[in-house]
Parts: structure tokens; C-alpha cells; sequence
């Protein structure tokens, strides 16, 4: 039983375990596990928050009924690491740490299966502070470069191409290098220094799509540079759009004539967008690896972990997913482009935080505010803050600095949930969080009003 709130990477979890052979349940609450369990499960996959409360809250409870299930949780790192103890204690016996890897729960699996006996999970001890800032920056350093060669294999695979590569065009230099690859075959690399005056080129700085079956009797003069690198007679290249500027190509090759069916060119346009998602997210990590060690050490760099690594969880899944099942089913493009466009808008949202710009200009509060939201509802998730928004979709806009607001209204609300949480913690109350946003008009003012109902802040302070 998978029990994950994410919707993306429940069903797309679900998806890959039933592909596998495995019988397989999903549910995104502890009510609906609690309910769903009078049915005996042999494993448990358990997300660490969920919405009406905390895994481990539900794994105590397991617990107390002497259940027999064996029990696994899954969280961002950082937030396994900052509840090791407790998860140790919990008598867990395995620990996946988003984005998941899925050798390791098809290990898990195989071991089960075989009816191996599975020691209990055990921290590191002898690490002192694991979730302090250093591991923080370090967690953000490790994945990115592993998933987008993941994405590619998967992709070079599902279209059944011989190799695929990632081409990347340096703006200031106009030179082309290669970022990954696929494949077995050796590749020219003193031919490197011709691609500038290759397809690629023209995919990366014209935007063309190529998708080309006989090469060597149909068209090659133009592919003269890319058969220095490598042989093929069937080829496919599509530009890939990083925050609206296009410096890498992905191309698929084949040394058959025919390898490509006309459909593999949009096949290759879904494979560019998760490349794209990865390559964002990765420059994303470079700059907050740049940023002030208070801002990534908080709350506020947790969430945007959490939510970045369940997205890219989920884009991978259909990406295997994609390839175990084929492209027979249409919806499964649109849900990848969903993910994409989510991930993107979070991104964004923490780019714009990044920026130091001090410029005064027209201001959309209801935007500035919606950007806000989106980077930190995985921290009022975590901590059961319902956040409820009064405002009007028709306000006018201001004078301002938008870049300075946004990070002025995030203060704000991530003091606010703070603070309840404070209340929770030390004065046992166990009331619904809730912090609003509303506005008003009066005269030449707008006011923007945020209302917890968490202890408040002393005078002092």
C-alpha cells in the first residue's frame, strides 16, 4: 500500500508497481489507510506528512495493534535526516529519500519476495547535525545530473534509438559541447569542434525540429559535421526551452534507415520537456547553493525541496512508465506536461524570490502573492497550516518593487505558521491552524492583512 498525499506521485507510483506484478493499493490519508487496512498488505509505503497528519503518527499507531506489515517511509532528504531518531525508534525497515530511487524499491521487492529477512533501518549516529545547512547544500547537489541522464536512457529507450545526446550551445563562445549521452558507441570527440556548423546548431538557435530517416542518400551535406561524430542514417533532434531561452538539444540516432516513426518526434518533444524541467531544476540548485545560508538552512528552502523532489519523482515515473506501457495511452503526455508546467511555475517563483532587482514598476499583488503561496505550501502542509485566501481577483494594481514584496509577504506567513506551530508545541494546543490573507481599499491604499491565530509575537520582539 502506497499512502502518499502527492496526487502526482501516488498515481504514477501505482502505475509502475502494477506494471511490475505487484497487487498494489493507493490512498492519500491516514483515514483512508486506517479504513483500507482491515484488508491484510504485506508492505507499507509511507509518506512522513500527510494531510490530515503525520506517518509516523500512523506508523505509532500500527504499532499498538501489532501488525505484522513491513514498513517503509519516504520523504526529502532533509527531512529524513531531521527525524532519523524518530524513525529509528518507529522500527522501520527501509528509508526512501526523494526523488526515490526505483532500483531500491525493486530491490526491496525482490528481497520480499524471497522471503529474506529484512533488518530493522538504523541512523548514523556518528553524523553530527544532519540536517544542518551543509547537508542541506549537499542534498541539493546530488541528484540533478543522475536524473537527466536517467531521463534520457529512458527516453533513448522508448524510442528505441541506439543513442541519445544532450548538446549544449555556450552563448558567449558559440560553442557546442556535450552535457550527457547514452549508448555504447564511441563518439569522434575531435568532431565536437565542427558542430557549430551542424543541425544542431540550427535546432538550438532556429528552434527547427529534425526528424530524418536517409541521411546518407537523402540529405547528407547538411549532416556532414554530425557524421564526423558519430554514423547513423536515422536521426531526431528537438530544441529543449529552459526559462524561455533555448541553449540545449536533445538528439536520438540510429544506424538503420526507417528507425523513427513520424510519432517519435512528438515522443521526443515530451522526453525534451522533463530534460528541461531537470536542467531548471538544476540551475536552481547552483544558485541556491549561492544564497544566503539562513534562507537555505530554513523552512522555506525544505519546502521548495520537498516539493521539487516529489514533481521530479513523479516526472520520472511517467517517464518509466511511459516506457514499460508504450504511448498508447494519451493521457499520459498531458499529465507529464502538467508536472512540467507545475514545476516550472515553482521555479519560477523561487527565481523571482533570487532576484535582487530594485527597480519600481506596476505590481499584480494577487501574482506576487500567488508566487509566495506556491513556494511555501509544502511548509504549511508539513506543518497542518490551512492557509485561506480573501482576496479579489480584480485588485488594482501598485506601485512597488514586486521582487521585495514577495519576500516581505513569505516573512510573513512563514512567521505566521511559525508561530502557531509554537503555540502547538509548547502550549499543547491542538486547535486548526489558520492563517488568512485579505485586503482592503482606502483611498490611494491597498492593505494586504495576514491573521494567524497563533500566540503572537511579544512587543519586545
Amino acid at each position: 500500500m502506497i499512502i502518499e498525499d502527492d496526487d502526482e506521485v501516488r498515481e504514477s507510483l501505482k502505475t509502475w508497481l502494477s506494471h511490475k506484478g505487484v497487487q498494489v493499493s493507493a490512498v492519500a490519508s491516514i483515514k483512508e489507510a486506517t479504513d483500507a487496512l482491515s484488508t491484510p498488505h504485506r508492505i507499507l509505503l509511507i509518506d512522513l506528512y500527510l494531510r490530515d497528519g503525520g506517518g509516523l503518527e500512523l506508523i505509532q499507531q500500527l504499532g499498538q495493534s501489532n501488525r505484522r506489515e513491513i514498513i517503509c517511509v519516504m520523504s526529502s532528504p532533509d527531512t529524513l535526516a531531521e527525524r532519523a531518531e524518530e524513525i529509528q525508534a518507529a522500527k522501520i525497515v527501509q528509508v526512501f529519500p526523494k526523488p526515490l530511487d526505483m532500483e531500491e524499491i525493486e530491490n526491496l521487492l525482490l528481497q520480499v519476495a524471497q522471503g529474506k529477512s529484512l533488518p530493522l533501518w538504523h541512523t548514523d549516529n556518528s553524523k553530527p547535525s544532519a540536517w544542518e545547512s551543509a547537508d542541506m547544500l549537499r542534498s541539493l547537489e546530488v541528484r540533478p545530473d543522475t536524473h537527466i541522464k536517467s531521463v534520457l536512457m529512458e527516453m533513448t529507450e522508448m524510442m528505441k534509438a541506439q543513442i541519445g545526446i544532450l548538446f549544449r550551445l555556450d552563448s558567449a563562445s558559440k560553442t557546442v559541447s556535450i552535457q550527457t549521452q547514452t549508448g555504447e558507441d564511441q563518439l569522434n570527440t575531435n568532431a565536437i569542434y565542427g558542430l557549430p556548423d551542424s543541425p544542431v546548431k540550427d535546432v538550438i538557435l532556429e528552434g527547427e525540429r529534425i526528424c530524418e530517416n536517409h541521411v546518407t542518400s537523402k540529405a547528407e551535406a547538411k549532416f556532414d559535421k554530425l557524421l564526423d561524430l558519430l554514423p547513423f542514417e536515422s536521426c531526431i533532434g528537438v530544441p529543449i526551452r529552459v526559462f524561455d531561452v533555448v541553449n540545449h538539444a536533445v538528439f536520438f540516432f540510429h544506424t538503420d534507415e526507417n528507425a523513427f516513426p513520424r510519432y517519435s518526434l512528438r515522443d521526443a518533444q515530451i522526453g525534451a520537456l522533463m530534460l528541461s524541467t531537470l536542467i531548471a531544476d538544476q540551475r536552481i540548485r547552483e544558485q541556491l547553493r549561492s544564497l544566503n545560508p539562513m534562507l537555505v538552512s530554513g523552512e522555506l528552502a525544505a519546502g521548495f525541496g520537498h516539493d521539487v523532489f516529489n514533481k521530479i519523482t513523479a516526472l520520472e515515473l511517467e517517464a518509466r512508465n511511459m516506457v514499460d506501457l508504450g504511448t498508447g495511452d494519451k493521457t499520459r503526455p498531458r499529465r507529464i506536461l502538467d508536472l512540467v508546467n507545475d514545476l516550472k511555475g515553482t521555479v519560477q517563483a523561487f527565481q523571482t524570490l533570487l532576484k535582487k532587482k530594485e527597480q519600481i514598476e506596476l505590481v499584480n499583488v494577487n501574482k506576487v502573492i500567488a508566487r509566495a503561496l506556491q513556494l511555501i505550501r509544502s511548509v504549511a502542509r508539513k506543518e497542518n497550516a490551512n492557509i485561506i485566501l480573501k482576496l479579489d481577483s480584480e485588485l488594482p494594481p501598485i506601485t512597488g518593487n514586486a521582487v521585495f514584496l514577495q519576500q516581505a509577504f513569505l516573512n510573513i506567513m512563514l512567521n505566521a505558521i511559525q508561530q502557531m506551530t509554537l503555540k502547538a508545541e509548547k502550549y499543547g494546543w491542538d486547535g486548526k491552524r489558520t492563517l488568512e490573507i485579505s485586503f482592503s481599499i482606502k483611498e490611494v491604499w491597498l492593505q494586504i492583512r495576514f491573521k494567524d491565530n497563533g500566540p503572537g509575537i511579544h512587543k519586545e520582539h
